[in-house]
């Protein structure tokens, strides 16, 4: 016997048709946004995965010279730093009242005038506008930097060319930007700023020999 269709069951065909296309168009608009979202984001992954760890070349064993402006409280800065790549360094301020010449070796410091020179041990030093180990940078140097948390700027200008710049200090009020040589990763420079001191030095890697003088008195020591 034929059985007519009822009605009602085209109606309940024709909604599940519709219901399917809906559901099919809601899903392929869904996938191409998500598609486009990752579609956009994928640079700056790719810039994320880009950028050069903070790892540069030590500079505690090569030689350079190293000229140092700024202020540091009321004094001006303004001096060339030498180093042998074996531990020396000289220094002569070129302005301000300190005028002077200091050899500074593993063993001593030399300070040297127009009229000759005074030793003391280097461990007892204190030179009056800066500290010129703090421009050597080792590994052991780095790796403290690199457990700042450092910030990555990005690559910027620099006297060497293009530098990977990272701001290193990461205390609050202050920045100690580190510019790396994209080629070479040496420090090509370093800009300090902080409250009552702000310093720029720029590095040129080059043959350096330091002689200590051959004259040289003793300081006498006050200690009693």
């Amino acid at each position: 016997m034929h059985t007519k269709d009822h009605p009602f069951v085209g109606i309940i065909v024709v909604t599940l048709v519709v219901v399917i296309g809906l559901l099919t168009y809601a899903y392929t608009e869904h996938r191409e946004s998500v598609t486009e979202s990752e579609n956009l984001s994928q640079p700056e992954q790719e810039q994320q995965e880009d950028i050069t760890p903070l790892n540069p070349s030590p500079i505690n064993d090569v030689s350079f010279r190293t000229t140092i402006i700024g202020t540091s409280g009321d004094d001006t800065i303004n001096a060339v730093l030498a180093y042998d790549g074996q531990g020396s360094i000289q220094i002569e301020f070129l302005e301000g009242e300190d005028n002077n010449t200091y050899i500074i070796t593993p063993t001593f410091t030399y300070i040297c005038v127009d009229d000759g020179c005074v030793r003391e041990a280097s461990d007892a030093t204190t030179l009056p506008q800066l500290e010129p180990r703090e421009f050597v940078y080792s590994e052991a140097d780095y790796s403290i930097f690199r457990n700042n948390s450092p910030l990555y700027l990005g690559q910027r200008p620099c006297p060497a060319g293009t530098c990977h710049t990272w701001d290193v200090s990461r205390e609050e009020g202050e920045s100690m930007l580190l510019f790396i040589d994209t080629d070479t990763t040496t420090v090509s420079q370093v800009i300090v700023d902080k409250p009552g001191t702000s310093l720029t030095a720029v590095y040129d890697y080059r043959p350096v020999t330091i002689s200590p003088p051959e004259d040289s008195q003793a300081l006498p020591s006050f200690d009693e």
